[in-house]
């Protein structure tokens, strides 16, 4: 799954572990200027962080649920406003929440 709204790109994780990612929500990850990933709600059982950043070649920043929710994700539409930014999820109402705000 991979939604754009201006510079924020919402890409989903799979249902299993990393190789569950669209090759466009990779490209768009490569590109990224910001990569955000909620891993709080996100329970992949052969996920692996280490995989992902190979895969994609960078690093992540990591975007806690109570950190996301307390700020309202601020950091995350403001890094959109700097550059290309991409927040990894799984479906959940906290990505839902964010999407509405950044559109």
């Amino acid at each position: 799954m991979w939604h754009e709204y201006g510079r924020l790109i919402f890409v989903g994780l799979g249902l299993n572990d990393e190789k569950g990612i669209s090759l466009r929500g990779l490209e768009a990850t490569r590109t990224a200027d910001s990569v955000f990933i909620e891993l709080y709600t996100s329970l992949l059982p052969d996920f692996s962080l280490q995989r992902l950043e190979d895969l994609v070649s960078k690093k992540n920043y990591f975007g806690f649920k109570t950190n996301l929710e307390e700020e309202n994700g601020v950091s995350v539409i403001m890094a959109a406003r700097q550059g290309k930014a991409v927040l990894w999820f799984l479906a959940t109402l906290l990505w839902q929440r964010l999407m509405l705000r950044a559109n």
